[in-house]
């Protein structure tokens, strides 16, 4: 309660302890109990995270043997050295204090260590995408703070407006066949490439005049948007549903009504509105585009910017901001691989610890 309020004190005199593992009052125990705990938590959320991704990417079974267990458990890993690594750093800054606890030793300091072992153990392929994503959350965050204080005012749809040009720049990207490696790029991949069987044979099997043959390709068009788009709130409504079923955890077992509640929210269905908008509108105009002869780079970009509107649907500041975070990525990049930038191989681990520890301090103090 002291330190909830550190307008109202310089320091605080307690133990590691006191103000920390209050469950147990050794250091060693309380960190290896919690380590164990959340290291068998965050297993169970990171392995059925791996096979959805494996079953929507078709993975063969053997892969799940051979890469999936071994990442999921190196996640987890991950997860726990972030968590009880936070009461260890915890515990050594207080004790080189003289168990003083400071603003910014208190939260700040420990949680930054600890972020810097656990994204070090993290593999290297995965560093860049924690890193969009918890940057993401901390600039929301920081964002969130500067408004309550009435330093900054919001801007009327300005996550809409943010998502647009970030999405403008992602389809870019994703268009160039330079990115369909990466998470947006297969999560792009799986929106707009779908296997639909007996798409490409409709509307065929029989000779066509000149006439015919544009009729049917404008049939053709106008029957894969529309599947796309339908696929598209079909993976969004399902993703949504399945999340907020993972959220009631054993609360579904007391109340099995509550999956009712689950699948049926509003905002499911707005999330797959989001996605089928998102693929349709840039589909149908980057096709008008291209009738018109606009160059491919130009089209894809105004296809982009205004297929991002669809934010509208849900209105999510944090998927907005994770978008523009990705987007910044690319652009980073793009200047390094031009000369304009310099790129640091640790850089990724830094932002990761500063944005994580920015977090952690906001959940104490805030």
């Amino acid at each position: 309660a002291v330190i909830s309020h550190p307008s109202t004190w310089i320091r605080v005199e307690g133990t590691c302890y006191e103000l920390g593992h209050t469950w147990c009052d050794s250091c060693l125990q309380s960190n290896l109990e919690l380590f164990s705990y959340v290291y068998c938590e965050a297993f169970k959320i990171y392995l059925p995270l791996y096979l959805i991704s494996d079953i929507l990417r078709q993975r063969h079974p053997k892969h799940v043997l051979t890469s999936t267990i071994p990442y999921a458990l190196r996640s987890s890993l991950f997860l726990a050295i972030n968590a009880s690594g936070f009461i260890g750093f915890l515990c050594i800054v207080s004790k080189i204090c003289g168990n003083r606890f400071y603003k910014y030793s208190t939260v700040y300091i420990p949680s930054f260590f600890a972020s810097v072992l656990a994204i070090l153990s993290e593999r290297k392929s995965r560093r860049g995408l924690l890193t969009g994503y918890v940057g993401a959350i901390a600039v929301e965050t920081i964002y969130r703070m500067l408004k309550y204080r009435g330093m900054i005012q919001a801007v009327p749809y300005g996550e809409v407006a943010i998502f647009s040009v970030a999405t403008a720049i992602l389809f870019y990207k994703f268009k160039s066949n330079a990115s369909q490696n990466d998470a947006i790029g297969s999560i792009l991949k799986i929106l707009f490439s779908p296997s639909i069987p007996g798409l490409s044979k409709l509307f065929g099997g029989q000779r066509l005049d000149g006439n015919g043959i544009l009729i049917k390709q404008v049939l053709t068009f106008v029957a894969r948007t529309m599947m796309i788009s339908m696929w598209s709130f079909a993976i969004g409504y399902s993703i949504q549903s399945l999340l907020n079923t993972l959220q009631l955890g054993h609360r579904i077992i007391q109340d099995p009504k509550r999956i009712k509640q689950a699948l049926t929210k509003p905002y499911n269905r707005r999330f797959g509105a989001f996605l089928a908008c998102l693929t349709g509108f840039f589909k149908v105009l980057n096709t008008v585009l291209f009738l018109l002869s606009v160059p491919r780079d130009i089209r894809v970009l105004i296809a982009g910017l205004f297929a991002g509107v669809s934010m509208i649907f849900i209105r999510s500041t944090s998927l907005s901001l994770y978008a523009a975070a990705k987007a910044l990525e690319i652009l980073y990049f793009k200047g390094v691989s031009k000369g304009y930038l310099r790129s640091y191989y640790y850089g990724d681990v830094i932002v990761y610890s500063l944005c994580t520890a920015v977090l952690f301090h906001a959940a104490v103090f805030e």
